[in-house]
């Protein structure tokens, strides 16, 4: 991949970072005494990272690196209009951001500032400046601020894209370091980790760090490059950039330890090897990135297909007939996901089967004795019969009614669920007048279950064939114990006699006739019912719900779609049109690649 490739493939990073597409960074974490920042910008070899004593670092700093337009040096950043020439007031503008992120004191965000820095003579990548690893919260640090700091390390350092700039302080004992710890965990073979070894100039007389840059343990992919800082008190003598580069480079070649490794050594070292990662890196990246915006522009293409306006008028009646569709899903328990108006699919008509065909009827035999004690007849007078049945269609057919009123009650909770976030103030004035339509149609069929009920009522027709009289006789006797009350004592007793010794069987008798019998007005009522929940409420909305909303007095502003709903297809628009510049730059890395 040549220069103009990796210069591509940045242009497409900075452009999709907010969008949630891995591109290729380098992620530094270290301890807040480790000289991150120093290293930073050696690599950089301008001074524009904020410094200082204690936490200084306190969000992440997200870094585009760009090779200059014409020569001029400058910084850009996302929450600033114009570009910054002058490198010192973007060193403060960093620090200023980052104070509104994080507060005056020494809190911390997860919020980057992000800054776009061209930069002539230098290598194109993205370099990321974490918060520096703490163990004791001050000022007004939370005290769970090791964890919060590990954590927003680990949201970067775990990406698959990123590299691990594990920056290890020369003087402390590898074992324990933080950075390592940290990297382990987000790349547990430590195949994308980098250590960078620190303040090597700074160890006692007569020690070195060769045994951590020869890469044995632990030991890393990438490998340890070894750099001399530039320190507070160089800064405040006004030793440059350049200066401690000049210094780094002296003192490695005179040393006599680490003479051996120069020129493999050092931050001009460290800064080619950045090189070479980046773009190997860049490589391997290529097809997951033009992969990841693929998926991205699909997702986003279907999300605003769902918030699109175009084909779908803001007229009344359009909506109006739109919003019908929707009600009447509800009924064919179909989903409705049109552009405007969206009700999910939630198994209404399972539900109102449910209803109609569990809990059935319990017939009831209150004071059946005291009904029978006058009865003279052989087996259960007519009267009793007819008496007890239309007593139990009565309670039948205001359970039935019960039914009815939970069927309504969840029947506007459906209507209540449907959904318009184009035009919200709109959607809940129909879903209301439908609910309102429901209310009254819930009155007219109450009425029309009852007069059912009376109807069933008005004539037992005991010559219904399903009614089998003879069959349900000769079950009670074929039950029936001898010991208790045997049939031919019964034949054989004188006419017209009470037989009070049989009353058990005639009570027996009486409640499997009824009970048959309510049955088959059962199955009825509950077809009848089922049938009614349909006619006035479904095929009434299909006749007479267009007429009735088209009389609503609907004003314009609820023809307003939603403000929310527009700024969001507004920005998805535009993060499609960047999604689709940047996969055809990935196209264009493809075909310079192989120039």
């Amino acid at each position: 991949m040549n220069s103009r490739s990796i210069e591509l493939l940045q242009n497409i990073s900075m452009a999709v970072c907010h969008l949630g597409i891995e591109t290729p960074q380098i992620v530094a974490i270290g301890a807040q005494s480790s000289g991150k920042s120093s290293v930073l910008e050696q690599i950089l070899r301008r001074e524009l990272l904020p410094r200082g004593v204690g936490l200084v670092t306190r969000c992440p700093i997200v870094l585009h690196i760009r090779k200059s337009i014409d020569g001029v040096e400058s910084v850009q950043f996302d929450h600033i209009e114009h570009p910054v020439f002058d490198f010192t007031i973007a060193q403060a503008e960093i620090a200023k951001r980052m104070a509104i992120l994080c507060g005056s004191n020494k809190g911390i965000s997860e919020t980057p500032v992000v800054v776009l820095v061209r930069l002539n003579a230098m290598l194109e990548m993205t370099l990321i400046d974490l918060p520096g690893l703490v163990k004791v919260p001050s000022g007004d640090q939370p005290d769970d601020i090791e964890a919060r700091i590990e954590r927003i390390a680990l949201s970067y350092a775990i990406k698959e894209s990123s590299v691990i700039l594990a920056l290890i302080n020369a003087n402390t004992d590898i074992a324990t370091n933080e950075a390592l710890k940290i990297a382990k965990k987000a790349d547990p073979q430590l195949k994308r980790t980098l250590g960078v070894v620190t303040k090597m100039d700074l160890m006692d007389e007569g020690t070195n760090c060769m045994d951590i840059l020869a890469n044995k343990h632990p030991r890393l992919m990438l490998g340890y490059v070894g750099v001399i800082n530039r320190r507070q008190q160089d800064i405040a003598d006004g030793l440059s950039i350049q200066d401690t580069l000049s210094r780094e480079t002296a003192y490695l070649k005179k040393n006599s330890v680490y003479c051996q490794m120069y020129p493999r050594i050092g931050s001009e070292y460290l800064i080619q090897r950045l090189n070479e990662i980046f773009h190997n890196m860049a490589i391997e990246a290529l097809p997951r990135i033009r992969a990841s915006i693929r998926n991205s522009i699909c997702d986003k293409s279907r999300r605003l297909q769902e918030l699109e306006a175009d084909g779908v008028s803001n007229d009344a009646k359009t909506l109006i007939m739109l919003h019908l569709q929707a009600v009447l899903g509800i009924f064919r328990d179909t989903e409705c996901t049109q552009r405007v108006f969206v009700k999910h699919q939630s198994g209404f008509l399972e539900e109102l089967k449910d209803v109609f065909y569990n809990n059935r009827y319990a017939s009831c035999f209150d004071d059946l004795n005291s009904r029978l004690k006058r009865s003279s007849y052989l087996f259960v007078p007519e009267a009793v019969f007819h008496d007890v049945v239309r007593t139990n269609i009565a309670k039948m057919c205001e359970m039935y009614i019960g039914k009815v009123d939970y069927v309504v009650k969840r029947m506007i909770d459906e209507i209540q669920s449907i959904s318009g976030p184009r035009f919200e103030e709109l959607t809940a004035m129909l879903n209301q007048k439908v609910c309102e339509c429901i209310e009254t149609q819930h009155a007219e069929i109450n009425a029309a279950v009852r007069q059912y009920g009376l109807i069933q009522a008005s004539h037992v027709n005991v010559d219904h064939p399903d009614f089998d009289r003879t069959r349900i006789i000769e079950m009670i006797l074929r039950r029936t114990s001898k010991n208790e009350f045997g049939l031919l004592s019964m034949l054989n007793s004188s006419k017209g006699t009470s037989y009070t010794d049989n009353k058990g069987f005639e009570v027996k008798l009486l409640k499997e006739l009824v009970t048959a019998y309510l049955l088959i007005v059962e199955k009825e009522m509950r077809n009848y019912t089922n049938k009614a929940v349909h006619y006035y409420f479904c095929n009434y909305i299909i006749k007479e719900g267009l007429g009735i909303m088209q009389g609503l007095q609907i004003d314009s502003s609820l023809l307003m779609e939603h403000p929310e709903i527009v700024e969001e297809r507004n920005r998805i628009k535009e993060e499609l049109n960047i999604l689709k510049n940047s996969l055809q730059a990935t196209n264009n890395i493809s075909r310079h690649g192989h120039q």
